[in-house]
């Protein structure tokens, strides 16, 4: 009698050569089974993500791994129904498959705790390019008018000599337009 909530999907990809080659998870593959899936109505997520740094040796794996998961962020970024992405393996060496070294570069930092360029990557795309960052003015009647991103928001308004900030949250269905007011 229990309901579904959401849909998770994972993603373990340790043949990147064949990604790369269009045979094993080709893009147009994933949106189509994101859109079939995002059908259902349910939010749908990513559970569980194994990327590998290990189709070049040093630098250069994780170089390619780097690339690899910031264009797959992108795209499950852009699937309407994707409610959220969970990176499996933090850490070099904790994934399944850790008994294999080969296997054993998924994480996002080493096994010292140093960040791989794979942190660097997604953390680019979620505090830099998927954050929103603005100054506005507002117009004569004191509207001011910005798209952004989902989330919520710290916006400060300044008006003779005064500022005071307020926390709007944008949300798929909340309002498209907030009433600020400053104190007098």
């Amino acid at each position: 009698g229990a309901g579904l909530e959401s849909v998770g999907f994972q993603f373990h990809l340790y043949d990147l050569k064949a990604h790369f080659a269009g045979k094993k998870f080709p893009p147009s593959q994933l949106l189509e089974t994101y859109e079939k899936f995002g059908k259902l109505g349910l939010p749908l997520f990513i559970s569980e993500i194994t990327i590998p740094a290990n189709l070049e040796p040093g630098a250069a794996g994780e170089a390619i791994q780097a690339e690899t998961l910031a264009y797959l962020y992108r795209l499950w970024f852009s699937v309407p129904r994707m409610a959220g992405i969970v990176y499996w393996n933090f850490p070099d060496g904790t994934q399944f498959r850790s008994n294999n070294p080969a296997q054993a570069t998924a994480g996002l930092v080493d096994t010292c705790m140093c960040e791989k360029p794979a942190y660097q990557a997604i953390y680019q795309l979620i505090h830099r390019e998927w954050t929103t960052r603005l100054a506005a003015k507002s117009d004569a009647m004191g509207n001011a008018q910005f798209r952004g991103f989902y989330g919520k928001y710290t916006v400060q308004v300044t008006a003779g000599g005064r500022s005071e900030d307020f926390s709007i949250d944008l949300t798929k269905d909340g309002p498209e337009s907030y009433k600020i007011t400053l104190k007098p």
